[in-house]
């Protein structure tokens, strides 16, 4: 079976169990690694997807700590190039341009992270960040900056490994990121870079992080089997780049074209002549996160298109970008009472909007990709949609909120929740999830039962899951 070496960002769902069903999805075997084997594992493997952060820093949280010099630092990058270049396999890397506010755990550290974030976003109005360093301990400003700079050189290196034909493929993505700031500053020196190398097809940056892995991944397949979907965007209005997306500096038309690249596939505007139809349910206002009870706003046209093509079959993917953090689930109930969901090729409203629309192409190109060459497996589609509903739709959208406003009202916060305490968290969420579940999923996913629920961070954001299947 074709093999691919996998060193993940961290230890999340995100970055392990989703890649883990979309490769099997596509037939093929999604070799997970650690820093400490995968050399071993990639000289046994087809090809390659590699975490820089993870491989130089431990993972994403570690890469927004100054815990490693820059001379450490380089130093393990150059280790890398030495043993993926002489392979000779088909590689890809994928790298984060470190976003403005550090990581916070608690309701302190949040203060302090906004405080950072806005620094950075004044870093070129010296009177308001005279202000707002008066309020940051010198020393966590130091270390902040002293950490992008290494960052930033980390990703140059990066980028050099490309034009030395180390690595194949750089996406470098953009965390969370605002319109202004030293990340921002730091993104257009890397794309005059990657200019003056002549490597824009070979490095790309762009918005997101948790779904790089799986656009990575589901081109390599597309890749393998040199087959390419065309891909019609159909959206819920006329007007999706009029609003601006929370958590991004671009249009949402923008980032679809970019991630389409990354896939190697194609847009067209012809529905009869695409291969995948993607419906997009496009932010009607400036985009909120979700919130607990979204006031319904249908379009009736849009939605008898989207029922009508999964009830007849056709190729298609729901991406919910509506808000961000969570599905809208006044659309999803009126969808789930019309059309079979367990026929959708992808679905995804996770996140930020890269997020969700990145991991919803992924699927959907990946379970085309299955049909036309008759490889993969079933059972693993159907469990990655029914986790994206389950996780985007019940515990996003509905259980999370009401569960963030029962920790502030107690005065707790739920960025971090005690090691003790999360025993009892994660079995209260299982039962509303239960609930929610025979209500809502099970007649579109009768063979799946919930069983577990952990917290992987200790906090509320996200949830791994843990079913079963008759």
């Amino acid at each position: 079976m074709f093999s691919v070496a996998y060193l993940p960002l961290d230890d999340r769902p995100s970055s392990t169990k989703f890649p883990e069903l979309l490769a099997g999805i596509g037939g093929v075997q999604l070799a997970s690694a650690s820093p400490e084997n995968f050399p071993e594992i990639l000289a046994n493997a087809d090809s390659g997807i590699v975490s820089i952060d993870r491989w130089v820093y431990g993972g994403l949280l570690e890469s927004r700590e100054f815990g490693l010099t820059l001379k450490e630092a380089t130093h393990r990058l150059s280790l890398l190039g030495k043993f993926i270049g002489p392979l000779q396999i088909p590689n890809a890397a994928f790298s984060v341009l470190m976003r403005q506010a550090p990581s916070a755990f608690t309701e302190n550290e949040a203060e302090l992270a906004d405080l950072i974030k806005q620094a950075s976003s004044a870093h070129k109005d010296p009177k308001r960040l005279k202000l707002l360093l008066a309020q940051i301990p010198k020393d966590r400003w130091k270390n902040y900056l002293k950490t992008r700079e290494r960052n930033f050189a980390i990703n140059r290196t990066a980028i050099h490994l490309v034009k030395e034909k180390a690595i194949d493929y750089l996406a470098i993505t953009l965390d969370d990121l605002a319109e202004s700031g030293l990340n921002q500053e730091e993104r257009r020196e890397l794309e005059k870079e990657i200019r003056a190398k002549l490597l824009g097809k070979s490095v790309l940056i762009l918005p997101g992080t948790d779904e790089i892995a799986m656009l990575l991944l589901a081109s390599l397949l597309l890749q393998r089997g040199a087959r390419f979907p065309k891909i019609c965007p159909i959206y819920s209005h006329p007007t999706p780049d009029r609003w601006k997306l929370r958590y991004e500096d671009r249009s949402l038309s923008r980032l679809l074209k970019e991630q389409v690249k990354v896939l190697g596939a194609k847009l067209t505007d012809d529905p009869e002549k695409s291969d995948l139809l993607l419906f997009i349910h496009a932010p009607q206002e400036n985009q909120l996160d979700v919130p607990q009870d979204p006031m319904p706003a249908f379009f009736p046209a849009w939605l008898n298109e989207l029922e009508n093509a999964v009830k007849q079959g056709k190729p298609s993917i729901l991406a919910d970008l509506r808000f961000a953090n969570g599905a809208d689930r006044t659309m999803l109930e009126r969808v789930s009472q019309h059309a079979p969901l367990s026929r959708l090729y992808g679905f995804s409203a996770w996140n930020t909007t890269a997020n969700a629309l990145g991991m919803a192409l992924a699927q959907g190109v990946v379970r085309w990709l299955s049909d036309v060459t008759g490889e993969g497996s079933e059972i693993d589609h159907l469990s990655l949609l029914y986790l994206r509903f389950l996780e985007d739709w019940l515990y996003q959208a509905e259980v999370r909120p009401k569960m963030i406003a029962e920790f502030k009202n107690k005065g707790q916060s739920s960025l971090r929740i005690p090691e003790s305490k999360c025993a009892e968290v994660e079995e209260k969420i299982k039962r509303a999830l239960q609930t929610r579940q025979n209500d809502l999923l099970k007649e579109h996913f009768p063979r799946f039962n919930l069983r577990q629920i952990k917290l992987p961070w200790n906090r509320l954001f996200e949830i791994s899951v843990t079913f079963e299947t008759d």
